[in-house]
């Protein structure tokens, strides 16, 4: 995080800056930090597949959209997977 920025600012501002995305005015559902140490974990529902692409290529390689379902398949690290545990499951 940047001097006052809270999470949210942050996670907003990395996401513009890795892939071209704002999604400043869409709802949130949830957020949850699992560690002192560890990241921070935002989930978003969006109605429409805005376009992106990777533009720092040096920190994210590709970017893509996934249905919630199709989230819970990828393999995840230990604190995403824990996140989405705590969702409902839509299935």
């Amino acid at each position: 995080m940047e001097n006052t920025e809270t999470a949210q600012e942050c996670a907003f501002r990395e996401l513009g800056e890795e892939t071209g995305l704002s999604l400043v005015n869409e709802a949130s559902l949830g957020y949850r930090k699992f560690s002192r140490d560890g990241g921070g974990y935002f989930i978003y529902q969006v109605a429409d597949e805005y376009k992106m692409s990777a533009k720092n290529t040096s920190e994210i390689s590709e970017c893509g959209w996934f249905s919630e379902n199709d989230i819970r398949r990828l393999p995840c690290n230990k604190d995403v997977n824990s996140f989405l545990a705590l969702l409902p499951s839509s299935s």
